[in-house]
């Protein structure tokens, strides 16, 4: 396109704006799953270990407990699946979840519109400090969300606690609720 090469930036870890927006509207997903009247805590991505998706089930009957008509909608999935749904039973709070499982790419962003908050509880590794590319952060930005974020790796540089988002420590259920209850 004849630009100078030394004005081009390569943004690896960005969002595309002409598919994160936040008037892109739910694509009917909302009254399919029969979430109509409800008060959406959202978690996007893969279920793996480092991404507290066994933190955000641990929190579920404490958020149900704090806002009655909340439900945590999972969209992805991954090894961790069994766990989630395990918690969840034990805990007599499985009714209040619901995992999408794999969904195209283009959808992210529909299922993104209906969230009330978008939580991101990562964790550190056992071995090693967290290191993340917090793609999922910028997309709830994107899409203009409250977001709600654990305090691990790049995380807690993107989210400037009471500004962008809510920080709380990892591996913390009952603080990842209280965050999530002060949004709501």
């Amino acid at each position: 396109y004849g630009v100078n090469g030394d004005k081009i930036h390569v943004v690896p870890n960005g969002v595309h704006p002409d598919q994160f927006y936040p008037e892109i509207g739910d694509n009917g997903f909302r009254k399919q799953l029969g979430l109509e009247d409800k008060f959406i805590v959202g978690y996007t991505g893969t279920f793996g270990r480092w991404h507290g998706v066994e933190v955000l089930a641990e929190a579920v009957k404490h958020i149900v407990k704090r806002i009655p008509n909340a439900v945590v909608l999972f969209v992805g999935d991954g090894d961790l699946r069994p766990k989630i749904e395990e918690i969840t039973k034990r805990d007599g709070v499985f009714d209040k979840i619901i995992i999408t499982g794999f969904v195209p790419f283009t959808e992210i962003p529909h299922y993104l519109s209906m969230f009330d908050v978008a939580v991101s509880p990562c964790i550190n590794n056992e071995d090693n400090e967290f290191f993340n590319s917090p793609v999922k952060l910028f997309e709830y930005m994107a899409m203009g969300k409250p977001i709600v974020a654990s305090n691990v790796g790049q995380q807690g540089v993107v989210i400037d606690h009471g500004i962008n988002g809510l920080l709380h420590e990892e591996k913390q259920p009952e603080e990842l609720t209280e965050r999530i209850f002060e949004i709501y």
